[in-house]
Protein backbone atom coordinates (compact mmCIF):
# COMPACT_ATOMS: atom_id res chain seq x y z
CA UNK A 1 0.00 0.00 0.00
CA UNK A 2 1.42 3.38 -1.00
CA UNK A 3 -0.16 6.40 0.68
CA UNK A 4 2.21 8.73 -1.15
CA UNK A 5 1.97 7.55 -4.75
CA UNK A 6 2.76 10.40 -7.14
CA UNK A 7 -0.29 12.55 -7.73
CA UNK A 8 -0.58 14.27 -11.08
CA UNK A 9 -3.15 16.47 -12.68
CA UNK A 10 -3.50 14.72 -16.06
CA UNK A 11 -4.49 16.50 -19.22
CA UNK A 12 -7.58 14.32 -19.58
CA UNK A 13 -10.09 14.59 -22.40
CA UNK A 14 -11.95 17.46 -20.74
CA UNK A 15 -8.73 19.44 -20.37
CA UNK A 16 -7.62 18.76 -23.94
CA UNK A 17 -11.03 19.75 -25.26
CA UNK A 18 -10.86 23.00 -23.27
CA UNK A 19 -7.33 23.64 -24.58
CA UNK A 20 -8.33 23.06 -28.21
CA UNK A 21 -11.38 25.28 -27.83
CA UNK A 22 -9.29 28.06 -26.32
CA UNK A 23 -6.68 27.88 -29.09
CA UNK A 24 -9.41 28.15 -31.72
CA UNK A 25 -10.81 31.24 -30.02
CA UNK A 26 -7.35 32.84 -29.76
CA UNK A 27 -6.94 32.77 -33.54
CA UNK A 28 -8.50 36.24 -33.45
CA UNK A 29 -5.64 37.53 -31.25
CA UNK A 30 -2.24 36.99 -32.97
CA UNK A 31 -0.33 38.53 -30.03
CA UNK A 32 -1.59 35.84 -27.69
CA UNK A 33 -0.83 33.09 -30.19
CA UNK A 34 2.73 34.42 -30.40
CA UNK A 35 3.02 34.46 -26.61
CA UNK A 36 1.84 30.85 -26.42
CA UNK A 37 4.34 29.77 -29.08
CA UNK A 38 7.20 31.07 -26.92
CA UNK A 39 6.33 28.75 -24.04
CA UNK A 40 6.38 25.05 -24.84
CA UNK A 41 5.52 24.24 -21.24
CA UNK A 42 2.15 26.00 -21.56
CA UNK A 43 -0.07 22.92 -21.99
CA UNK A 44 1.08 21.22 -18.72
CA UNK A 45 0.66 24.52 -16.88
CA UNK A 46 -2.75 25.03 -18.47
CA UNK A 47 -3.79 21.49 -17.46
CA UNK A 48 -2.69 22.00 -13.86
CA UNK A 49 -4.41 25.38 -13.61
CA UNK A 50 -7.60 24.06 -15.25
CA UNK A 51 -7.87 21.11 -12.84
CA UNK A 52 -7.21 23.32 -9.82
CA UNK A 53 -9.79 25.87 -10.87
CA UNK A 54 -12.36 23.16 -11.57
CA UNK A 55 -11.89 21.81 -8.02
CA UNK A 56 -12.52 25.17 -6.34
CA UNK A 57 -15.90 26.21 -4.91
CA UNK A 58 -17.80 28.46 -7.32
CA UNK A 59 -17.50 31.58 -5.14
CA UNK A 60 -13.74 31.18 -4.68
CA UNK A 61 -13.26 30.52 -8.39
CA UNK A 62 -15.24 33.61 -9.37
CA UNK A 63 -13.18 35.77 -6.98
CA UNK A 64 -9.97 34.47 -8.53
CA UNK A 65 -11.30 35.12 -12.06
CA UNK A 66 -12.03 38.75 -11.09
CA UNK A 67 -8.43 39.12 -9.91
CA UNK A 68 -7.13 37.65 -13.15
CA UNK A 69 -9.17 40.14 -15.16
CA UNK A 70 -7.02 42.96 -13.79
CA UNK A 71 -3.75 41.19 -12.88
CA UNK A 72 -0.70 43.39 -13.46
CA UNK A 73 1.44 40.38 -14.41
CA UNK A 74 -0.57 40.14 -17.66
CA UNK A 75 -0.12 43.74 -18.75
CA UNK A 76 1.18 42.63 -22.16
CA UNK A 77 -2.25 41.19 -23.02
CA UNK A 78 -4.84 43.54 -24.48
CA UNK A 79 -7.24 44.51 -21.64
CA UNK A 80 -10.35 43.42 -23.52
CA UNK A 81 -8.85 39.95 -24.13
CA UNK A 82 -7.69 39.69 -20.53
CA UNK A 83 -11.23 40.42 -19.30
CA UNK A 84 -12.76 38.06 -21.87
CA UNK A 85 -10.49 35.15 -20.98
CA UNK A 86 -10.99 35.65 -17.25
CA UNK A 87 -14.73 35.14 -17.72
CA UNK A 88 -14.45 31.43 -18.60
CA UNK A 89 -12.89 28.47 -16.79
CA UNK A 90 -10.56 27.58 -19.68
CA UNK A 91 -9.64 31.21 -20.28
CA UNK A 92 -8.82 31.76 -16.61
CA UNK A 93 -6.63 28.65 -16.65
CA UNK A 94 -4.77 30.05 -19.67
CA UNK A 95 -4.23 33.39 -17.90
CA UNK A 96 -2.82 31.60 -14.86
CA UNK A 97 -0.45 29.62 -17.08
CA UNK A 98 0.65 32.80 -18.86
CA UNK A 99 1.16 34.62 -15.56
CA UNK A 100 3.47 31.86 -14.41
CA UNK A 101 5.53 32.18 -17.60
CA UNK A 102 5.49 35.93 -18.20
CA UNK A 103 8.85 37.63 -17.78
CA UNK A 104 9.96 35.09 -15.18
CA UNK A 105 13.20 35.84 -13.33
CA UNK A 106 15.38 33.29 -11.56
CA UNK A 107 17.38 34.48 -8.56
CA UNK A 108 20.06 32.25 -7.05
CA UNK A 109 20.68 32.71 -3.33
CA UNK A 110 24.42 32.53 -2.63
CA UNK A 111 24.53 32.74 1.17
CA UNK A 112 22.78 30.97 4.04
CA UNK A 113 22.73 34.19 6.07
CA UNK A 114 19.27 35.63 5.42
CA UNK A 115 20.09 39.21 6.48
CA UNK A 116 20.36 42.35 4.34
CA UNK A 117 24.05 43.10 3.72
CA UNK A 118 26.07 44.75 0.98
CA UNK A 119 28.46 41.82 0.66
CA UNK A 120 28.01 40.88 -3.01
CA UNK A 121 26.05 37.82 -1.87
CA UNK A 122 22.36 37.42 -2.71
CA UNK A 123 20.44 36.60 0.48
CA UNK A 124 16.93 35.14 0.69
CA UNK A 125 15.48 38.32 2.19
CA UNK A 126 17.11 40.51 -0.47
CA UNK A 127 15.77 38.27 -3.22
CA UNK A 128 12.20 38.46 -1.89
CA UNK A 129 12.38 42.26 -1.59
CA UNK A 130 13.60 42.59 -5.18
CA UNK A 131 10.86 40.20 -6.32
CA UNK A 132 8.06 42.08 -4.61
CA UNK A 133 9.36 45.52 -5.68
CA UNK A 134 9.95 44.43 -9.31
CA UNK A 135 13.30 46.23 -9.28
CA UNK A 136 16.85 45.93 -8.01
CA UNK A 137 16.42 47.37 -4.52
CA UNK A 138 19.39 45.34 -3.30
CA UNK A 139 22.19 45.16 -5.84
CA UNK A 140 23.41 41.75 -4.66
CA UNK A 141 20.36 40.11 -6.36
CA UNK A 142 18.72 40.57 -9.79
CA UNK A 143 15.63 42.73 -10.19
CA UNK A 144 12.27 41.02 -9.85
CA UNK A 145 9.84 40.81 -12.75
CA UNK A 146 6.54 39.93 -11.11
CA UNK A 147 6.90 36.16 -11.54
CA UNK A 148 10.10 35.06 -9.83
CA UNK A 149 11.83 31.84 -8.83
CA UNK A 150 14.29 32.00 -5.93
CA UNK A 151 16.68 29.05 -5.87
CA UNK A 152 18.30 28.10 -2.57
CA UNK A 153 21.60 26.21 -2.25
CA UNK A 154 21.07 22.49 -1.69
CA UNK A 155 20.71 21.00 1.81
CA UNK A 156 21.55 24.24 3.59
CA UNK A 157 20.25 25.51 6.94
CA UNK A 158 19.04 29.11 7.01
CA UNK A 159 18.92 30.36 10.61
CA UNK A 160 16.83 33.41 11.51
CA UNK A 161 17.81 35.24 14.70
CA UNK A 162 15.48 38.22 14.43
CA UNK A 163 12.43 39.60 12.67
CA UNK A 164 12.88 41.54 9.50
CA UNK A 165 13.65 45.27 9.97
CA UNK A 166 10.58 47.17 11.20
CA UNK A 167 10.46 49.40 8.11
CA UNK A 168 9.43 46.35 6.07
CA UNK A 169 6.58 45.81 8.55
CA UNK A 170 6.39 42.06 8.10
CA UNK A 171 6.74 41.07 11.77
CA UNK A 172 8.09 37.77 10.44
CA UNK A 173 11.43 36.30 9.50
CA UNK A 174 10.79 37.04 5.80
CA UNK A 175 9.22 40.07 4.08
CA UNK A 176 5.51 39.93 3.26
CA UNK A 177 4.90 38.27 -0.11
CA UNK A 178 2.88 40.48 -2.46
CA UNK A 179 3.76 39.02 -5.88
CA UNK A 180 4.21 35.62 -7.54
CA UNK A 181 7.22 33.91 -5.97
CA UNK A 182 8.45 30.31 -6.04
CA UNK A 183 11.15 29.26 -3.59
CA UNK A 184 13.01 26.15 -4.78
CA UNK A 185 14.38 24.75 -1.55
CA UNK A 186 16.59 21.94 -2.86
CA UNK A 187 16.35 20.21 0.51
CA UNK A 188 17.22 23.27 2.59
CA UNK A 189 15.78 24.23 6.00
CA UNK A 190 14.38 27.55 7.24
CA UNK A 191 14.41 27.73 11.05
CA UNK A 192 14.15 30.27 13.83
CA UNK A 193 16.88 30.37 16.50
CA UNK A 194 15.91 33.20 18.80
CA UNK A 195 14.31 33.96 22.15
CA UNK A 196 12.05 36.38 20.30
CA UNK A 197 8.86 34.90 18.89
CA UNK A 198 7.93 35.47 15.26
CA UNK A 199 6.62 33.56 12.26
CA UNK A 200 8.28 32.84 8.94
CA UNK A 201 6.18 34.63 6.34
CA UNK A 202 2.89 36.37 5.54
CA UNK A 203 1.36 36.04 2.05
CA UNK A 204 -0.95 39.00 1.51
CA UNK A 205 -4.07 39.14 -0.67
CA UNK A 206 -2.11 39.85 -3.87
CA UNK A 207 0.64 37.35 -3.04
CA UNK A 208 1.17 33.92 -4.58
CA UNK A 209 3.87 31.87 -2.85
CA UNK A 210 5.03 28.38 -3.80
CA UNK A 211 7.41 26.50 -1.50
CA UNK A 212 9.13 23.43 -2.93
CA UNK A 213 11.39 20.84 -1.30
CA UNK A 214 11.83 22.79 1.93
CA UNK A 215 11.81 22.09 5.66
CA UNK A 216 10.28 24.80 7.87
CA UNK A 217 10.78 24.33 11.61
CA UNK A 218 10.91 25.96 15.06
CA UNK A 219 8.85 29.03 14.24
CA UNK A 220 6.94 30.31 17.24
CA UNK A 221 4.47 33.15 17.66
CA UNK A 222 1.70 33.59 20.22
CA UNK A 223 -0.42 35.54 17.74
CA UNK A 224 0.37 34.10 14.31
CA UNK A 225 1.43 30.91 12.53
CA UNK A 226 4.67 29.86 10.88
CA UNK A 227 2.95 30.69 7.56
CA UNK A 228 0.00 33.07 7.29
CA UNK A 229 -1.77 32.99 3.94
CA UNK A 230 -4.17 35.68 2.80
CA UNK A 231 -3.64 35.08 -0.93
CA UNK A 232 -2.47 31.92 -2.65
CA UNK A 233 -0.09 29.38 -1.13
CA UNK A 234 1.26 26.12 -2.57
CA UNK A 235 3.39 23.68 -0.55
CA UNK A 236 5.07 20.93 -2.61
CA UNK A 237 7.32 18.09 -1.37
CA UNK A 238 8.05 19.92 1.87
CA UNK A 239 7.99 19.37 5.63
CA UNK A 240 6.56 21.86 8.12
CA UNK A 241 7.28 20.62 11.64
CA UNK A 242 7.87 21.69 15.22
CA UNK A 243 6.20 25.10 14.93
CA UNK A 244 3.84 26.84 17.37
CA UNK A 245 1.15 29.43 16.73
CA UNK A 246 -2.14 30.74 18.04
CA UNK A 247 -4.45 29.36 15.35
CA UNK A 248 -2.59 26.99 13.06
CA UNK A 249 0.84 25.98 14.29
CA UNK A 250 2.08 25.44 10.73
CA UNK A 251 -0.39 27.31 8.49
CA UNK A 252 -3.16 29.86 8.98
CA UNK A 253 -5.29 30.16 5.84
CA UNK A 254 -7.40 33.31 5.93
CA UNK A 255 -10.82 34.21 4.54
CA UNK A 256 -10.87 33.94 0.75
CA UNK A 257 -7.32 32.55 0.61
CA UNK A 258 -6.40 29.40 -1.33
CA UNK A 259 -3.83 26.89 -0.10
CA UNK A 260 -2.71 23.67 -1.79
CA UNK A 261 -0.51 21.08 -0.09
CA UNK A 262 0.96 18.26 -2.17
CA UNK A 263 3.32 15.40 -1.28
CA UNK A 264 4.17 17.10 1.99
CA UNK A 265 4.27 16.49 5.75
CA UNK A 266 2.76 18.72 8.44
CA UNK A 267 3.89 17.22 11.76
CA UNK A 268 4.66 18.00 15.37
CA UNK A 269 3.14 21.50 15.32
CA UNK A 270 0.97 23.00 18.06
CA UNK A 271 -1.56 25.78 18.56
CA UNK A 272 -4.56 26.66 20.66
CA UNK A 273 -6.78 25.71 17.74
CA UNK A 274 -5.75 23.90 14.59
CA UNK A 275 -2.53 22.31 15.75
CA UNK A 276 -1.31 21.76 12.20
CA UNK A 277 -3.56 23.91 9.98
CA UNK A 278 -6.26 26.48 10.71
CA UNK A 279 -8.48 27.27 7.71
CA UNK A 280 -10.78 30.24 8.37
CA UNK A 281 -13.29 30.62 5.54
CA UNK A 282 -10.65 29.89 2.95
CA UNK A 283 -10.07 26.97 0.60
CA UNK A 284 -7.50 24.30 1.34
CA UNK A 285 -6.73 21.25 -0.81
CA UNK A 286 -4.46 18.50 0.51
CA UNK A 287 -3.14 15.75 -1.77
CA UNK A 288 -0.80 12.84 -1.02
CA UNK A 289 0.28 14.31 2.28
CA UNK A 290 0.57 13.47 5.97
CA UNK A 291 -0.87 15.59 8.80
CA UNK A 292 0.45 13.86 11.91
CA UNK A 293 1.39 14.28 15.57
CA UNK A 294 0.09 17.83 15.80
CA UNK A 295 -1.54 19.14 18.99
CA UNK A 296 -4.28 21.69 19.69
CA UNK A 297 -5.06 22.94 23.17
CA UNK A 298 -8.79 23.04 22.39
CA UNK A 299 -9.89 21.76 18.98
CA UNK A 300 -8.66 20.48 15.65
CA UNK A 301 -5.48 18.64 16.57
CA UNK A 302 -4.50 18.17 12.94
CA UNK A 303 -6.78 20.55 11.01
CA UNK A 304 -9.42 23.09 12.01
CA UNK A 305 -11.76 24.17 9.22
CA UNK A 306 -13.99 27.10 10.25
CA UNK A 307 -16.63 27.98 7.68
CA UNK A 308 -14.23 27.10 4.86
CA UNK A 309 -13.85 24.53 2.10
CA UNK A 310 -11.38 21.71 2.76
CA UNK A 311 -10.55 18.73 0.55
CA UNK A 312 -8.28 15.86 1.57
CA UNK A 313 -7.29 13.24 -0.98
CA UNK A 314 -5.01 10.21 -0.71
CA UNK A 315 -3.60 11.47 2.58
CA UNK A 316 -3.07 10.45 6.20
CA UNK A 317 -4.41 12.33 9.24
CA UNK A 318 -2.87 10.46 12.18
CA UNK A 319 -1.76 10.70 15.81
CA UNK A 320 -3.02 14.25 16.27
CA UNK A 321 -4.39 15.45 19.61
CA UNK A 322 -7.02 17.93 20.81
CA UNK A 323 -6.21 18.08 24.52
CA UNK A 324 -8.55 20.44 26.34
CA UNK A 325 -7.54 22.26 29.54
CA UNK A 326 -9.80 22.74 32.54
CA UNK A 327 -13.54 23.26 31.91
CA UNK A 328 -13.36 22.84 28.14
CA UNK A 329 -14.05 20.13 25.60
CA UNK A 330 -11.45 18.63 23.30
CA UNK A 331 -13.02 18.57 19.83
CA UNK A 332 -11.73 16.86 16.72
CA UNK A 333 -8.50 15.07 17.51
CA UNK A 334 -7.77 14.72 13.80
CA UNK A 335 -10.08 17.30 12.19
CA UNK A 336 -12.47 19.93 13.55
CA UNK A 337 -14.99 21.02 10.90
CA UNK A 338 -17.25 23.79 12.20
CA UNK A 339 -19.09 26.95 11.23
CA UNK A 340 -21.89 27.84 8.86
CA UNK A 341 -21.22 26.44 5.40
CA UNK A 342 -18.06 24.61 6.47
CA UNK A 343 -17.45 21.77 4.03
CA UNK A 344 -15.00 18.90 4.35
CA UNK A 345 -14.44 16.30 1.64
CA UNK A 346 -12.26 13.25 2.36
CA UNK A 347 -11.40 10.71 -0.35
CA UNK A 348 -9.01 7.74 -0.43
CA UNK A 349 -7.55 8.78 2.93
CA UNK A 350 -6.90 7.40 6.41
CA UNK A 351 -7.95 9.12 9.66
CA UNK A 352 -6.16 7.07 12.32
CA UNK A 353 -5.01 7.08 15.94
CA UNK A 354 -6.16 10.60 16.75
CA UNK A 355 -7.36 11.64 20.20
CA UNK A 356 -9.84 14.19 21.52
CA UNK A 357 -9.84 14.48 25.29
CA UNK A 358 -10.28 16.61 28.39
CA UNK A 359 -6.75 17.01 29.64
CA UNK A 360 -7.26 18.13 33.27
CA UNK A 361 -9.72 16.70 35.76
CA UNK A 362 -12.39 19.02 37.06
CA UNK A 363 -15.03 18.57 39.73
CA UNK A 364 -16.42 22.12 39.80
CA UNK A 365 -20.11 21.45 39.39
CA UNK A 366 -20.84 25.04 38.41
CA UNK A 367 -18.83 24.94 35.20
CA UNK A 368 -18.84 22.67 32.14
CA UNK A 369 -16.76 19.58 32.63
CA UNK A 370 -14.22 18.42 30.10
CA UNK A 371 -15.45 16.20 27.32
CA UNK A 372 -13.76 14.31 24.53
CA UNK A 373 -15.67 14.59 21.26
CA UNK A 374 -14.85 13.40 17.77
CA UNK A 375 -11.61 11.47 18.21
CA UNK A 376 -11.01 11.39 14.46
CA UNK A 377 -13.37 14.06 13.11
CA UNK A 378 -15.65 16.61 14.77
CA UNK A 379 -18.34 18.11 12.52
CA UNK A 380 -20.20 21.04 14.01
CA UNK A 381 -23.41 22.99 13.56
CA UNK A 382 -24.41 23.70 9.92
CA UNK A 383 -21.27 22.00 8.63
CA UNK A 384 -20.90 19.13 6.18
CA UNK A 385 -18.44 16.24 6.06
CA UNK A 386 -18.38 13.94 3.03
CA UNK A 387 -16.17 10.85 3.28
CA UNK A 388 -15.61 8.37 0.47
CA UNK A 389 -13.19 5.50 -0.13
CA UNK A 390 -11.47 6.17 3.18
CA UNK A 391 -10.68 4.55 6.54
CA UNK A 392 -11.33 6.06 9.97
CA UNK A 393 -9.70 3.73 12.47
CA UNK A 394 -8.14 3.53 15.95
CA UNK A 395 -9.24 7.01 17.06
CA UNK A 396 -10.32 7.82 20.61
CA UNK A 397 -12.69 10.30 22.27
CA UNK A 398 -11.78 10.16 25.95
CA UNK A 399 -12.55 12.00 29.16
CA UNK A 400 -10.64 11.76 32.45
CA UNK A 401 -11.93 9.86 35.48
CA UNK A 402 -13.88 12.84 36.80
CA UNK A 403 -14.86 14.06 33.35
CA UNK A 404 -18.30 14.11 31.88
CA UNK A 405 -19.07 12.61 28.47
CA UNK A 406 -17.21 11.14 25.53
CA UNK A 407 -18.89 11.11 22.13
CA UNK A 408 -17.87 9.88 18.72
CA UNK A 409 -14.67 7.89 19.02
CA UNK A 410 -14.24 7.93 15.25
CA UNK A 411 -16.58 10.73 14.12
CA UNK A 412 -18.90 13.17 15.87
CA UNK A 413 -21.41 15.11 13.78
CA UNK A 414 -23.49 17.36 16.00
CA UNK A 415 -27.05 18.62 15.68
CA UNK A 416 -27.35 20.69 12.54
CA UNK A 417 -24.32 19.03 10.96
CA UNK A 418 -24.50 16.77 7.92
CA UNK A 419 -22.43 13.58 7.64
CA UNK A 420 -22.22 11.51 4.45
CA UNK A 421 -20.13 8.35 4.23
CA UNK A 422 -19.77 6.03 1.26
CA UNK A 423 -17.46 3.13 0.39
CA UNK A 424 -15.55 3.63 3.63
CA UNK A 425 -14.49 1.79 6.79
CA UNK A 426 -14.97 2.93 10.39
CA UNK A 427 -13.14 0.46 12.61
CA UNK A 428 -11.47 0.09 15.99
CA UNK A 429 -12.51 3.50 17.35
CA UNK A 430 -13.37 4.03 21.01
CA UNK A 431 -15.36 6.44 23.18
CA UNK A 432 -14.19 6.25 26.82
CA UNK A 433 -15.65 8.07 29.82
CA UNK A 434 -14.77 7.99 33.49
CA UNK A 435 -18.48 8.20 34.26
CA UNK A 436 -20.44 4.96 33.70
CA UNK A 437 -22.75 4.97 30.68
CA UNK A 438 -21.47 8.36 29.49
CA UNK A 439 -19.56 7.26 26.39
CA UNK A 440 -21.66 7.37 23.23
CA UNK A 441 -20.95 6.28 19.66
CA UNK A 442 -17.70 4.37 19.57
CA UNK A 443 -17.56 4.55 15.79
CA UNK A 444 -19.97 7.34 14.92
CA UNK A 445 -22.03 9.83 16.93
CA UNK A 446 -24.29 11.67 14.54
CA UNK A 447 -27.55 13.59 14.39
CA UNK A 448 -27.94 13.57 10.61
CA UNK A 449 -26.20 11.03 8.46
CA UNK A 450 -26.28 9.03 5.27
CA UNK A 451 -24.09 5.92 5.24
CA UNK A 452 -23.90 3.74 2.13
CA UNK A 453 -21.79 0.74 1.13
CA UNK A 454 -19.60 1.06 4.21
CA UNK A 455 -18.29 -1.17 6.99
CA UNK A 456 -18.69 -0.18 10.67
CA UNK A 457 -16.90 -2.77 12.83
CA UNK A 458 -14.94 -3.34 16.02
CA UNK A 459 -15.79 0.01 17.65
CA UNK A 460 -16.50 0.43 21.40
CA UNK A 461 -18.54 2.66 23.70
CA UNK A 462 -20.93 2.43 26.66
CA UNK A 463 -23.91 3.19 24.44
CA UNK A 464 -24.00 2.67 20.68
CA UNK A 465 -20.78 0.82 20.02
CA UNK A 466 -20.96 1.23 16.24
CA UNK A 467 -23.39 4.14 15.81
CA UNK A 468 -25.26 6.41 18.21
CA UNK A 469 -27.91 8.62 16.62
CA UNK A 470 -29.22 11.77 18.27
CA UNK A 471 -32.60 12.35 19.81
CA UNK A 472 -33.30 15.26 17.45
CA UNK A 473 -32.47 13.56 14.18
CA UNK A 474 -34.50 14.26 11.07
CA UNK A 475 -32.63 12.29 8.39
CA UNK A 476 -30.82 9.05 9.16
CA UNK A 477 -30.13 6.56 6.39
CA UNK A 478 -28.25 3.27 6.35
CA UNK A 479 -27.89 1.47 3.04
CA UNK A 480 -25.91 -1.60 1.92
CA UNK A 481 -23.62 -1.37 4.94
CA UNK A 482 -22.16 -3.82 7.44
CA UNK A 483 -22.58 -2.87 11.10
CA UNK A 484 -21.16 -5.82 12.99
CA UNK A 485 -18.71 -6.75 15.74
CA UNK A 486 -19.05 -3.50 17.68
CA UNK A 487 -19.32 -3.52 21.48
CA UNK A 488 -21.45 -1.60 23.98
CA UNK A 489 -23.58 -2.13 27.08
CA UNK A 490 -26.59 -0.84 25.13
CA UNK A 491 -26.98 -1.02 21.37
CA UNK A 492 -23.73 -2.75 20.47
CA UNK A 493 -24.22 -2.07 16.77
CA UNK A 494 -26.67 0.85 16.65
CA UNK A 495 -28.41 2.88 19.34
CA UNK A 496 -31.14 5.14 17.98
CA UNK A 497 -31.72 7.83 20.60
CA UNK A 498 -34.92 9.26 19.13
CA UNK A 499 -37.62 8.84 21.78
CA UNK A 500 -40.70 9.09 19.58
CA UNK A 501 -42.63 5.81 19.40
CA UNK A 502 -44.52 6.91 16.31
CA UNK A 503 -41.58 6.95 13.94
CA UNK A 504 -38.30 5.12 13.88
CA UNK A 505 -36.39 8.08 12.36
CA UNK A 506 -33.75 5.73 11.00
CA UNK A 507 -34.18 4.57 7.41
CA UNK A 508 -32.98 0.98 7.00
CA UNK A 509 -34.49 -1.91 5.00
CA UNK A 510 -31.89 -1.37 2.29
CA UNK A 511 -29.68 -4.48 2.25
CA UNK A 512 -27.77 -3.79 5.48
CA UNK A 513 -26.16 -6.45 7.65
CA UNK A 514 -26.66 -5.99 11.41
CA UNK A 515 -24.83 -7.85 14.21
CA UNK A 516 -23.85 -11.52 14.34
CA UNK A 517 -24.70 -14.79 16.12
CA UNK A 518 -28.45 -14.21 15.93
CA UNK A 519 -28.33 -10.78 17.61
CA UNK A 520 -28.79 -7.60 15.53
CA UNK A 521 -27.35 -5.54 18.41
CA UNK A 522 -29.70 -2.61 17.87
CA UNK A 523 -31.82 -0.36 20.10
CA UNK A 524 -34.61 1.76 18.62
CA UNK A 525 -34.13 0.18 15.20
CA UNK A 526 -36.07 -2.52 13.43
CA UNK A 527 -34.16 -4.19 10.56
CA UNK A 528 -36.23 -4.39 7.40
CA UNK A 529 -37.11 -7.31 5.18
CA UNK A 530 -34.09 -6.76 2.91
CA UNK A 531 -31.67 -6.38 5.83
CA UNK A 532 -29.66 -9.36 7.13
CA UNK A 533 -29.22 -10.51 10.72
CA UNK A 534 -26.73 -13.42 10.77
CA UNK A 535 -28.13 -16.51 12.46
CA UNK A 536 -26.92 -18.28 15.58
CA UNK A 537 -23.35 -19.50 15.23
CA UNK A 538 -22.44 -17.07 12.46
CA UNK A 539 -19.76 -14.95 14.11
CA UNK A 540 -17.90 -11.81 13.02
CA UNK A 541 -15.04 -13.87 11.56
CA UNK A 542 -17.55 -15.55 9.28
CA UNK A 543 -18.57 -12.15 7.91
CA UNK A 544 -15.39 -10.05 7.63
CA UNK A 545 -11.65 -10.49 8.10
CA UNK A 546 -9.55 -8.25 10.39
CA UNK A 547 -8.61 -4.76 9.22
CA UNK A 548 -5.67 -5.11 6.82
CA UNK A 549 -3.97 -3.95 3.65
CA UNK A 550 -6.07 -5.59 0.95
CA UNK A 551 -4.85 -3.35 -1.85
CA UNK A 552 -5.67 0.27 -2.58
CA UNK A 553 -4.51 3.30 -0.58
CA UNK A 554 -6.42 2.50 2.64
CA UNK A 555 -7.02 -0.37 5.06
CA UNK A 556 -10.18 -2.46 4.66
CA UNK A 557 -12.04 -5.43 6.14
CA UNK A 558 -12.08 -8.10 3.42
CA UNK A 559 -15.16 -10.30 3.25
CA UNK A 560 -14.69 -13.79 4.64
CA UNK A 561 -15.17 -16.78 2.36
CA UNK A 562 -18.87 -17.54 2.21
CA UNK A 563 -19.81 -14.28 3.94
CA UNK A 564 -23.51 -13.42 3.96
CA UNK A 565 -22.56 -10.01 2.55
CA UNK A 566 -21.33 -11.45 -0.76
CA UNK A 567 -23.69 -10.76 -3.69
CA UNK A 568 -26.39 -9.82 -1.15
CA UNK A 569 -27.54 -6.59 -2.84
CA UNK A 570 -28.95 -6.16 -6.34
CA UNK A 571 -26.94 -4.79 -9.23
CA UNK A 572 -28.85 -1.59 -9.84
CA UNK A 573 -28.29 2.17 -9.77
CA UNK A 574 -27.53 2.01 -6.03
CA UNK A 575 -24.65 -0.41 -6.57
CA UNK A 576 -21.48 1.78 -6.62
CA UNK A 577 -19.19 1.46 -9.64
CA UNK A 578 -16.25 0.55 -7.37
CA UNK A 579 -15.52 -0.45 -3.77
CA UNK A 580 -13.31 1.39 -1.26
CA UNK A 581 -10.17 0.17 -3.02
CA UNK A 582 -11.45 1.29 -6.45
CA UNK A 583 -12.06 -2.36 -7.38
CA UNK A 584 -14.97 -2.54 -9.87
CA UNK A 585 -18.38 -3.69 -8.65
CA UNK A 586 -19.91 -6.21 -9.00
CA UNK A 587 -17.47 -9.12 -9.01
CA UNK A 588 -20.21 -11.75 -8.91
CA UNK A 589 -23.90 -12.09 -9.55
CA UNK A 590 -24.79 -9.36 -7.05
CA UNK A 591 -23.33 -6.30 -5.38
CA UNK A 592 -21.57 -7.03 -2.06
CA UNK A 593 -22.69 -5.29 1.13
CA UNK A 594 -20.10 -3.06 2.80
CA UNK A 595 -16.97 -1.26 1.64
CA UNK A 596 -15.26 -4.33 0.15
CA UNK A 597 -16.21 -6.16 -3.05
CA UNK A 598 -14.93 -9.74 -3.01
Amino acid sequence: MNYFQPYSLPADQAVLAAWDSQLAELAECPALVTALAKHREMLPRFAESYMRLRALPRGTRRALQRKLARARELISIQPEWQRKLAGSLAGAALLLALAQSASATTMTVTTNVPDIKRDKKCSLIEAIINAKKHRRVHTDCPAGSGTDTIVLPGNTVFTFNKMEPSYIQSYNGLPTVTSIITIEGNGSTLRRNSKSQFGLVDVNSTGNLTLKNLTISNWQDQNFSAITNRGKLTIVSSTISGNMGYEGGAIYNSSGAIAAIENSTISGNSARRGGGIHNYRGTIIINNSSISQNTAAFSGGGIRNVGGHAEINNSIISENRAIAPKYYSGHGGGIDNIGTAAYLLITYSSIAENLASGGIRSTNKYRPRPAGEGGGIYNGFRSTVTISNSSIFSNTAETPVNGYIARGGGILSSAGGDLRISNSTVSGNTAISGVPAKAYGGGIFSCVFQITSSTIADNRANVGGGIWSCESSSRLELARSIISGNQADKGAEVHNGFSSSSKQHLAVNNFNLFGNNGDPGVVGVTPGASDIVPGSGIMLDDIIAPLADNGGPTLTHALAAGSLAIDAAPVDSDCPATDQRATPRPQGGGCDIGAFEK
